[in-house]
């Protein structure tokens, strides 16, 4: 398990006039902190901004980049200026980034995040939602590439909870070390939810804030996760806690694999002794709750993993 939070989020910085209607603009930059974000045009009305080719690429290592032939964000009022959901549009473009490839950035502050994301929290809380659309996207680096025909989020609030709801789909990788189809969810969705006072804290860990040195423990409650491919379908819900790193400290809920024999032979494809020996365990510890699939109390603190109270080596 990848101890980096694997879960999602946004923003550019050039104050574009209230618009009464819809407005084009040609290859430009948008402004970010942290991460360098290009497009080569770009159009906006009160409720929405598109682009195309948006490009957003790590500002210490331009390898280090995302590429998405089609953007949209979208809002269902009129509470967020085009500048706002610009800048809130890159700020979780640049969190999505950093999460996949594993990826921290040198000149993050967590000030940034907290002052660019009080608007959109305000405005989650009366009501309004977001919805962010990148179409064909591609994230890579020198070692891999990830590609999906749609990643899309939608950030609502639930009392003074943020909720995330992440879906991709036609989903598939390419690196330096073969990926073994089982492993590559081709599909899916997760939903979480965070409080309102955390949720800009974990974007700013994600992406690497400067401001390592202070402590912070933060709380998300997977809803609900559904990934699956041809092979392995996968679902979870439960609650796990961060740290400003961001790694994963702790989780615990339920997980359910239908195909667990797949990922076990992939395991082994790969010669990756440990998986092996951790699946092949956790198998021989699961519930049959379906036919051909196994169901998991999961319970994990720092290096030691339990799975229904048994505890599993696998780190």
């Amino acid at each position: 398990m990848n101890k980096k939070a694997n879960l999602l989020t946004l923003f550019g910085l050039f104050a574009i006039s209230h618009l009464s209607a819809y407005t084009a603009h040609a290859s430009q930059t948008w402004q970010s902190f942290c991460s360098n974000v290009t497009v080569n045009n770009s159009s906006n009305s009160p409720n929405s901004i598109s682009a195309t080719n948006y490009t957003v690429q790590a500002s210490n290592n331009p390898a280090i980049k995302m590429i998405a032939q089609q953007l949209n964000t979208t809002q269902s009022n009129k509470n967020l200026s085009t500048d706002q959901l610009q800048r809130i549009t890159n700020i979780t473009s640049t969190g999505i980034l950093n999460l996949i490839l594993n990826h921290q950035m040198k000149d993050c502050n967590k000030r940034y995040y907290t002052d660019s994301l009080a608007p959109l929290l305000t405005s989650l809380q009366n009501g309004n939602k977001v919805n962010f659309t990148w179409n064909n996207i591609r994230i890579q680096n020198s070692k891999a590439s990830y590609q999906a025909k749609i990643l899309a989020a939608q950030l609502s609030a639930q009392g003074n909870n943020i909720r995330v709801v992440v879906n991709f789909s036609g989903l598939s990788t390419t690196s330096q070390h073969n990926t073994p189809s089982a492993f590559v969810p081709q599909r899916g969705t997760i939903d979480m939810t965070t409080t309102a006072q955390f949720y800009p804290l974990i974007l700013a860990a994600t992406s690497g804030n400067m401001d390592t040195a202070a402590s912070g423990t933060f709380p998300v409650k997977i809803n609900s996760l559904n990934v699956n491919n041809p092979k392995v379908s996968i679902t979870a819900n439960g609650n796990v806690t961060l740290n400003n790193k961001p790694n994963l400290t702790s989780a615990n809920g339920v997980l359910r694999i239908t195909n667990m024999q797949a990922l076990i032979t992939a395991s082994n494809e790969s010669q990756n002794s440990k998986l092996k020996t951790g699946l092949i365990l956790a198998k021989f510890a699961g519930r049959s709750v379906d036919n051909n699939a196994l169901e998991w109390d999961i319970n994990w603190q720092g290096n030691l993993f339990k799975v229904n109270s048994v505890p599993i080596p696998v780190w």
